[in-house]
């Protein structure tokens, strides 16, 4: 099966996977920061750190952030504490652990992830992380039209 994942988000995948350890501080989070691009003129906050991303999410005692938008398109950091409650999507999403372990459900598929994966959910599907160590983190990114992306 061919997964519709556009290059950009492999090369973000590729750009976010080399952050330094300084950078991999854990936290929470749900509004953006005040830094957030949204639109489509021309970025002004194109980067957003591991830093950032893990202190807004700390300061604010939230589990997920998001922080550039750009059209359809918008990342966030998740990092659920316990139990991941969320729900499925209207949008196609990319994970991009950043760090820890755990099992990723993907409809009636399972498997172990590592910091350094990357996982696809089609939208609308049921998915979660379960059995997650205490540091997991990860990017998320949101694109494409409400249903997701159809070949």
């Amino acid at each position: 099966m061919r997964i519709p994942i556009p290059l950009a988000l492999i090369g973000l995948a590729l750009g976010l996977l080399t952050c330094s350890s300084s950078e991999k501080e854990a936290s929470k989070n749900e509004e953006p920061p005040k830094k957030v691009l949204t639109g489509q003129q021309p970025p002004d906050k194109w980067l957003v750190t591991m830093e950032e991303a893990t202190s807004y999410l700390k300061e604010n005692d939230k589990v997920y952030g998001r922080f550039i938008q750009n059209g359809t398109m918008h990342v966030g950091m998740y990092q659920p504490k316990g139990m991941d409650q969320q729900r499925p999507h209207e949008q196609d999403e990319v994970y991009i652990i950043m760090q820890g372990t755990g099992t990723f459900i993907n409809g009636d598929q399972k498997s172990d992830f590592k910091a350094g994966d990357v996982l696809f959910v089609a939208a609308g599907e049921e998915h979660r992380f379960e059995n997650f160590s205490e540091d997991f983190l990860t990017w998320v990114v949101f694109y494409g039209p409400e249903g997701g992306e159809k070949e």
